[in-house]
């Protein structure tokens, strides 16, 4: 939508237009009915035009177009605003003026209009207009079909056929004048107006003259007074009665198309915004900017006191805080280079609230380091002095990498630092959404009443006023004035409770916009339920999210967008009645369409501009089974991400006869013949999991290719890919087990031997060859717990480690059975296992048959 003061002069440039081209072509030569339709269209089509956005007809627009013009910059957001309690500007009084002017025109007119409507009571409708006796009364005025009379009789034995007024009501003249009469009100600032409202007085007084001009009666003095009076323009329309029903057809043709012509070129120019690159765009962008300016002028503004500002000077990086908790609790983040990253080691944080420096001495770093799959916890850290030593991994300030992320809390005296992060840029990172859609849930629908929390408005009872078994819940709430019963028969949901936490967006975070009337409210709407066991997901073209999606290129989305939604649960097949679509660029904010059809073309207008690194959300689902509907509580996330997010991903069944093999190598990984037990055990981080169905677990051949994208980000892919594609489910669970125990090491002797505890780098080939000489293999890459890990993976084991040892690079293992290499352990390295029950973490993944 334009801005106001180029929406008003566009408005005001094609009323212009039309009128000129009335004046200049079709006055005196349209006829009456053509002329009539024009006068009254043209006004609305001006209002209209300048709104439109019409670019979806268009598929290939020049590039300017997609900068934005420079009257949209004066409509942003001007950041001075927020600094003032109270600011009075130009726009608001020009904004009371309009309205006293359409109020005080308004009043007039509802007055005169109510003196009308008291007087229809007393005159008498007219149903037909012909040859009115001499007896009867003359007369006086007419408005719409109602005709006002005098007391005057006419002279007798005279006779008359027609009337000016009798004759206005024949042309619909009084619904006219009304029409003009409220256009004027609304647009009372715009002279063109009343020029359209005198041509439209004319064109009837004219049309009346030319019929009395073809006939005989009372008033012919009175024509031919007139007749002088306008001669010109009574000679035009008196030629119009002998010309107008013989006139050439071509001629006519022209005077419609190019009517229509006029219509097309102006929606060319402002509709498809081609305006921007006439000649006469320059002027008009600096009026529109002027005037926007002017507009925003403030004549009277009130200060506010100014917001203490709290922000980390960290070296030469300045992070600001923004309050996410009371009474002080803060949070930020900030995006470094790997090499300013480094460059923070050695330099003292600083907290300021203000100009005034808040003490802060320790904290607690928590790092995220993606080739560990998790995070790794530094307490007590001292400020200024960044030094991460972790008992596993050693001394971790040189392995921090593109993709990591530093955070830290704690406490700078009042203040509050509640996970402060620090990002090292990875270039090669995926696209991740900043909201994410919550899972599919599986509990079955156990409740028979639903609570729903609306901000501004009663709370709703969603509940079966019939249903025995909540009637007990029913009568607590139907007495209370704060809620408000909604009757849903044989109503069953998951969800107790739903308040603004559950949407996607709050309020004030999002911008609403209806692009067709809203026929149903999810509020009043039975949830569907029966999609607990199924496979659910949402196909829009070949892009598929259950319930989100993998990072789609933007050439991807471009050849699916345009195709309709097909919703799958199960087997079975669903028509989408109505949604909200959802778009967030990163880092602006969320714009929403709701709509019923995902082909409307103002949505598709939206959705072919959309950029990389966008989320498009589904939510407010309405679906329809054996002709009710229901409001299905799921919702739905397509990403699409950076243009190098581009890869190759195929996961399918694995012939009988193909081996067993992996193959990595940069940004590439295969695996072929794997039971996908093991394989999702392999990307998860050989967490401990157990699987339901195992008997009957397809074998799996998956590849990744991209040339951008690491094997790591690959697996990850590769495993939300099984996930879609076979729709397994995990729980986590605790249990009593019996456990193997690797135990703290007596004496280390044995151990210390190796060159990796006297902290030299060791030969790998060379520990390789010497152990495959004793029969043995090597643990690679060589910490106590891939050594716990590999126990588990080669005898089906629970083992956890205890040594306190870290390192065991290239320990050599006899892996023939459970207890040779047992026994090796503590014979060649003083590694002792026993057994202990314990409660164990437990990772139960669930499949389909």
């Amino acid at each position: 939508m334009p801005s106001i003061p180029q929406y008003l002069i566009e408005t005001s440039l094609c009323l212009l237009v039309f009128y000129g081209y009335y004046r200049l072509v079709l006055q005196g030569r349209g006829g009456f009915v053509w002329n009539r339709m024009y006068l009254l269209l043209t006004p609305i089509l001006s209002l209209i035009l300048p709104g439109l956005s019409l670019d979806f007809l268009i598929e290939n627009l020049s590039t300017a177009k997609s900068q934005p013009p420079a009257f949209e910059l004066a409509a942003t957001e001007n950041p001075l605003e927020k600094i003032w309690e109270y600011r009075l500007e130009t726009v608001d009084i020009l904004m009371v003026i309009y309205l006293l002017g359409v109020g005080f025109l308004g009043f007039q007119f509802l007055d005169k209009f109510w003196e009308l409507l008291q007087e229809f009571k007393l005159k008498r409708r007219l149903t037909q207009f012909t040859n009115w006796k001499i007896n009867q009364e003359f007369p006086k005025t007419s408005f719409f079909s109602y005709a006002f009379w005098n007391n005057l009789q006419l002279i007798e034995n005279e006779e008359f056929n027609s009337d000016f007024n009798i004759f206005k009501i024949e042309e619909k003249h009084g619904s006219d004048v009304l029409f003009m009469e409220l256009l004027t009100i609304l647009c009372w600032f715009n002279p063109l107006l009343l020029l359209y409202r005198k041509e439209m007085e004319e064109l009837h007084e004219n049309n009346y003259l030319f019929h009395e001009a073809s006939v005989s009666g009372l008033f012919k003095n009175y024509i031919e007074n007139r007749q002088a009076e306008q001669a010109p323009h009574f000679n035009s329309v008196k030629n119009q009665s002998k010309e107008y029903f013989h006139k050439n057809k071509w001629s006519q043709a022209f005077l419609y198309s190019a009517s229509i012509s006029i219509f097309l070129t102006l929606i060319s120019l402002f509709s498809f915004n081609l305006i921007e690159n006439t000649p006469f765009a320059k002027p008009l962008t600096q009026t529109y900017t002027t005037l926007q300016n002017f507009g925003n002028y403030a004549l009277y503004k009130k200060e506010k006191a100014p917001a203490i500002e709290h922000k980390i000077i960290w070296g030469n990086q300045e992070i600001k805080l923004e309050k996410i908790a009371s009474p002080n609790g803060y949070s930020g983040e900030i995006e470094v280079t790997l090499e300013e990253f480094k460059a923070l080691y050695g330099e003292r944080i600083q907290v300021f609230e203000g100009e005034k420096e808040k003490d802060f001495r320790t904290m607690d770093i928590y790092l995220q380091i993606l080739e560990e799959k998790g995070r790794l916890w530094f307490p007590n850290v001292e400020n200024g002095v960044i030094e991460l030593e972790h008992p596993r991994l050693g001394n971790v300030n040189d392995r921090i990498m593109q993709g990591d992320i530093l955070s830290f809390t704690g406490m700078a005296e009042e203040v509050y630092l509640a996970g402060i992060s620090v990002k090292v840029k990875n270039p090669l990172e995926t696209y991740r959404p900043e909201i994410s859609v919550m899972p599919i849930t599986k509990s079955a629908p156990a409740f028979g009443f639903q609570i729903v929390n609306l901000p501004n408005k009663r709370a709703l009872l969603k509940i079966d006023t019939n249903n025995v078994a909540t009637r007990h819940i029913f009568d607590l709430y139907v007495a209370s004035e704060q809620y408000q019963i909604v009757h849903i028969p044989d109503f069953n949901t998951n969800r107790r409770f739903v308040d603004v936490a559950a949407r996607l967006f709050s309020e004030d975070e999002i911008e609403e916009n209806y692009l067709s009337i809203a026929r149903f409210d999810i509020n009043v709407l039975p949830e569907y339920q029966a999609f607990q066991s199924q496979l659910v997901q949402l196909d829009w073209g070949e892009m598929i999210a259950n319930p989100s999606s993998e990072n789609y290129i933007t050439k991807d989305f471009k050849t699916s967008y345009s195709k309709e939604l097909n919703l799958k649960i199960g087997e079975e097949s669903f028509d989408i009645q109505s949604f909200r679509l959802i778009l967030k660029e990163k880092k602006q904010a969320a714009i929403a369409y709701h709509s019923e059809k995902i082909k409307e073309s103002s949505l598709l207008h939206f959705l072919r501009k959309i950029i990389p690194e966008t989320s498009i959300y589904f939510d407010d689902l309405i679906i329809q089974k054996n002709g009710q509907y229901f409001y299905l509580p799921i919702n739905f996330v397509f990403n699409i991400g950076k243009d190098t997010d581009k890869f190759t991903l195929t996961v399918k069944r694995s012939d009988d006869d193909t081996p067993k093999s992996i193959t990595k190598r940069d940004s590439y990984v295969e695996y072929l013949h794997y039971p996908m037990s093991e394989l999702i055990a392999i990307l998860t981080g050989n967490e401990r999991m157990e699987f339901d169905n195992k008997a009957d677990e397809p074998i799996i051949d998956a590849v990744f290719e991209s040339e951008y994208l690491s094997v790591r980000q690959g697996e990850e892919l590769l495993l939300k890919r099984l996930s879609q594609q076979y729709y397994y489910s995990s729980e986590i669970r605790f249990e009593t087990r019996t456990v193997w125990l690797l135990d703290p090491v007596e004496n280390t002797k044995k151990i210390d031997t190796l060159e990796y505890f006297h902290h030299l780098k060791p030969d790998l080939k060379k520990i390789i060859v010497a152990n495959k000489k004793k029969g043995l293999e090597t643990l690679s890459p060589g910490f106590m717990d891939d050594l716990s890990n590999l126990i588990e993976r080669e005898f089906d084991l629970t083992v956890f480690n205890e040594t306190g040892l870290t390192k065991a690079y290239g320990l050599g293992l006899n892996l023939s059975s459970f207890e040779v290499l047992r026994k090796q352990l503590e014979r060649d390295y003083g590694l002792k296992m026993r057994q202990e029950e314990r409660v164990v973490k437990v990772v139960k993944v669930v499949y389909p048959e």
